[in-house]
């Protein structure tokens, strides 16, 4: 705003002070003014004389001191028509605009994209680059972002998260046995989860050893083809229930077990190239009709 003790001083250098309109901001040094004191109303050139000339906006209500020899020179403002526009030499300017009534700071390039905009009343915040890239940089610190809501993050192609020790997400406020971890290091990556979700139409998985810890496992497959070098299962009871089975062993089929029992609702066939039944004890065969031979 006016300096009025600065405007005292150059009264006493100058022949008259006058209120003017600016009507052209500063172009190669001078700007145009419409002199409203006297009685011609004209507009001419003025050379600002102060520190924030160059801000100065078509509208802005200014005091314009003249020399003896008819020289202008805008030396302060008397309102502003709007705020001032902060401008950098590749016209990329700060600026406080309006809009619906409401006050907002923006920031814009000098092909008028909108960098950055604060909008006050709404609490609200854009940061924008137009062309060329973002950077958040802390070399020698952490970055931190905060929200009382969400965190939305969307690319065009790729997300990527690097981490030099780890990459951990959490779900839950707190980490304890009912949030949902996600831990990668550089050796491992473990899920947590009271309740664990995959759903795919195809899947792959190359495990050189795996395990297995569980209190129930139940499976429903439409069909399992494996091929298994060596297959080894202990239990301590095994039920199954099929509507046919067919075995096939090229080499030896052998049971070993303390008592065997096979139940039989309809026939039983056996067919066999020789067939030995030996017994400690005795041997009962019990039917309604016996065949031998």
């Amino acid at each position: 705003m006016l300096n009025t003790a600065h405007v005292l001083e150059l009264n006493e250098s100058v022949g008259s002070m006058l209120m003017a309109v600016v009507t052209e901001a500063p172009v190669a040094g001078d700007m145009s003014v419409h002199l409203a004191g006297d009685d011609a109303h004209r507009t001419c050139k003025a050379t600002p004389a102060f520190d924030g000339a160059a801000s100065l906006q078509p509208g802005d209500h200014v005091l314009v001191a003249c020399d003896p020899v008819q020289h202008y020179y805008v030396i302060g403002v008397i309102k502003r028509k709007q705020a001032p526009a902060l401008i950098a030499r590749d016209g990329t300017r700060a600026l406080i605009s309006h809009a619906n009534g409401d006050e907002m700071l923006q920031v814009r390039d000098a092909a008028d994209h909108l960098i950055f905009e604060y909008r006050p009343a709404e609490g609200k915040g854009t940061i924008s680059i137009p062309i060329g890239d973002l950077a958040l940089k802390a070399p020698n610190g952490d970055i931190v972002l905060e929200a009382g809501r969400g965190i939305r993050c969307q690319s065009g192609t790729d997300i990527e998260l690097t981490g030099a020790t780890a990459v951990k997400v959490t779900a839950g406020t707190e980490p304890n046995e009912l949030s949902t971890q996600l831990n990668l290091t550089p050796r491992t990556a473990a899920i947590t989860a009271k309740q664990l979700e995959l759903t795919a139409k195809r899947g792959v998985m190359r495990i050189a050893t795996a395990e297995y810890f569980g209190i129930a496992l139940n499976c429903t497959i439409e069909r399992v083809h494996s091929v298994v070098e060596k297959f080894e299962s202990i239990a301590d009871r095994i039920i199954q229930r099929v509507k046919d089975s067919y075995r096939q062993v090229d080499g030896l089929d052998q049971t070993k077990a303390r008592r065997v029992r096979t139940l039989v609702e309809d026939a039983h066939y056996t067919k066999a190239g020789q067939v030995y039944v030996l017994a400690d004890d005795d041997v009962t065969i019990d039917g309604n009709k016996i065949r031998l031979g």
